[in-house]
């Protein structure tokens, strides 16, 4: 069953992919869509208009439809599609810096049901991650059947690309599930998510609780 949810996300996609159409550039069309931030874990409301217009929680912004970008309280926010069907904004802090940090500040992600990953994405050995929440830093190293986080070596699973794993900040073990996600600038970010799928830490198994980012 698609619901509302999957519907705009999958609007949203396809008009990414189509960024040149009949009225010129678009970067789709979402309304009342609801996001999770990673960073204060709370939900906001997006809407984001054909015309070029993001509305956050009511307060409207001009998105630039050539990059689907746009700058919010001085960050530049970048909205991107993932291998897992969600889409999500990317928050960097470099407005006017001439040699900006790779990795966002913040990162927002829409609620909808994940889909499985086509392929599982090349992670290097010694691979450094950052923590969105904490910023700390954490060395990953993935193989065929494994995956190592710092000095916990757990079992990894091609087909979805996800792993159980305990870690310190949730009570309980949560998955894993390596993704990509790229914007207009054909910029491609390689993240884990985590989700608890018991329902344990949310009442919605499938709400992605936190993400880390490859520097």
């Amino acid at each position: 069953m698609t619901t509302p949810a999957i519907a705009a996300a999958a609007s949203l996609l396809s008009s990414q992919q189509h960024l040149i159409g009949p009225t010129g550039p678009s970067c789709g069309s979402v309304t009342m869509e609801t996001m999770v931030d990673f960073v204060s874990l709370t939900e906001h409301n997006v809407s984001i208009t054909e015309e070029g217009i993001i509305s956050l929680d009511g307060h409207d912004e001009p998105l630039d439809l050539d990059t689907c970008s746009a700058v919010i309280n001085s960050l530049r926010l970048e909205i991107d599609q993932t291998s897992l069907g969600e889409f999500k904004f990317l928050y960097f802090d470099y407005v006017e810096e001439e040699d900006p940090s790779p990795v966002p500040v913040n990162i927002w992600s829409s609620t909808q049901p994940l889909k499985n990953c086509d392929y599982c994405p090349t992670i290097a050995e010694d691979s450094t991650f950052q923590d969105i929440q904490t910023k700390e830093f954490v060395t990953v190293t993935l193989g065929d059947s494994t995956i190592t986080i710092d000095d916990q070596t757990v079992d990894f699973v091609q087909k979805g690309c996800t792993f159980d794993i305990k870690l310190e900040s949730f009570d309980v073990p949560v998955t894993g599930t390596i993704l990509t996600s790229s914007g207009n600038d054909r910029v491609e970010h390689t993240m884990i998510q985590f989700q608890d799928l018991t329902g344990s830490v949310n009442e919605d198994p499938i709400y992605p609780l936190n993400v880390w980012q490859m520097v």
